[in-house]
């Protein structure tokens, strides 16, 4: 018996409709998609859920100054039971790098102490650089100590669109307004955090 044999598809009612089919077979599950321009090539279905979600610790306390301190300590989380998805960040010396394009959701919480002030003013935040050169404060959420023991804690957040992991880039940055305050670390427990979640494409 005789066979036919086409690569086009062609709406009957009009004929405006024209679509070129992919020249290989494809592979399981995978679907057809167009290019607006009648091109069909076989593509894979986004995968549900996060592809990307990791958690960090600062290792040791860190002393604050008035001026903005880039929190350096900081170590993937490998306690009992602790998880992570996909290919973590890369870190070196308080700066974050990405391993790949996407909207990234950053966490960040500050456990904060002063030995001698009662009334301080602290602040816990995210430089971002686009072009791994000049960063910019975008987050600066303040906080305070009150009383002794002169113990607080702050969060800080970001919505972060990474379109080129080469140029953006972030740091965890903190400030004592009266100097000589103390973020937390220690090796063994978490006391400041950072969450790392990617959320989607860019």
């Amino acid at each position: 018996m005789s066979k036919i044999q086409t690569n086009k598809l062609q709406h009957t009612g009009t004929g405006a409709a024209e679509f070129t089919l992919p020249t290989s077979d494809g592979s399981a599950g995978q679907v057809l998609m167009t290019d607006g321009s009648g091109n069909l090539s076989w593509v894979s279905l986004p995968t549900g859920g996060l592809s990307m979600a990791q958690q960090w610790k600062t290792t040791s306390h860190q002393t604050l100054s008035t001026s903005y301190v880039t929190l350096n300590t900081w170590q993937a989380v490998g306690h009992t039971g602790a998880g992570s998805i996909g290919t973590g960040l890369t870190h070196n010396s308080g700066t974050f790098s990405f391993p790949s394009t996407g909207i990234y959701h950053l966490s960040a919480i500050g456990t904060f102490q002063h030995a001698s002030i009662d009334m301080d003013f602290l602040n816990l935040g995210f430089n971002v650089t686009t072009n791994n050169s000049t960063y910019t404060r975008v987050v600066n959420i303040t906080g305070s100590l009150t009383q002794s023991p002169n113990y607080a804690a702050i969060a800080a957040e970001y919505l972060l669109d990474v379109t080129d992991t080469s140029n953006v880039k972030f740091q965890v940055t903190a400030q004592d307004q009266h100097s000589q305050a103390r973020v937390f670390g220690e090796a063994n427990t978490i006391m400041s955090s950072l969450t790392v979640m990617k959320l989607g494409d860019t």
